[in-house]
This record gives structure tokens, C-alpha cells and sequence, in this order.
């Protein structure tokens, strides 16, 4: 099981595509925006046949959050997004909200 944070988006990407983690600069969070596309396309091409990919998915929403909770305003879009059980209309809103997933 993978440890996430709920920082960001970018955390997924470490996790699903095996990328060295990063070194936050002076404790400020800085997301690499570049990286956004090939996370989105990878969840888009992998996540509905590899239950690991949907499994790290979810489990990186609910930390996100749990730590969203008292931090910011989105926290009903992760509740809504947790309860969609259709495994298809959960990938495909996934990827759109990817970019707002950070606290």
C-alpha cells in the first residue's frame, strides 16, 4: 500500500508511473504541471484494466480528503467522486478533476 499524503496530483504520478520521488524546495510545495498529461493519459489508458491503477486512485482521493477537509472548499467534489461506483465514470472524472487535486 502506498503512503500518501494528500499534497497533490503529483504524488499519484510518483506512485503509479515509479518515479523517484521529488525534494520539496525550503518546505514549499512546487507540482511539476508538466508532468499533468502523462498521468491523465496513463490513468486514461490503464486504470479500467488494472485494478492496482484504480486501487491507488481511490486510496489517493481518500487521503486527499480527509486532508482537504479543514484546508479547503473541495471537499464535496472528493466526497462525490469517492461514491461513484461505475469504474468508467470514475476514470473519466478523475482525469478531468486531476489538475484541482491538491490542498
Amino acid at each position: 500500500m502506498t503512503k500518501f499524503k494528500g499534497h497533490d496530483w503529483t504524488e499519484l504520478y510518483e506512485a503509479l508511473l515509479h518515479k523517484e520521488p521529488r525534494e520539496d524546495v525550503d518546505d514549499v510545495f512546487v507540482p511539476d504541471a508538466s508532468n499533468l498529461g502523462e498521468l491523465q493519459q496513463f490513468i486514461s489508458t490503464h486504470a479500467l484494466h488494472r485494478p492496482d491503477v484504480l486501487m491507488k486512485m481511490r486510496e489517493f482521493l481518500q487521503v486527499l480528503r480527509a486532508v482537504s477537509e479543514d484546508l479547503t472548499y473541495d471537499t464535496p467534489v472528493w466526497d462525490g467522486l469517492l461514491a461513484v461506483e461505475d469504474e468508467e465514470t470514475f476514470v473519466q472524472h478523475y482525469v478531468t478533476l486531476l489538475p484541482a487535486m491538491w490542498t
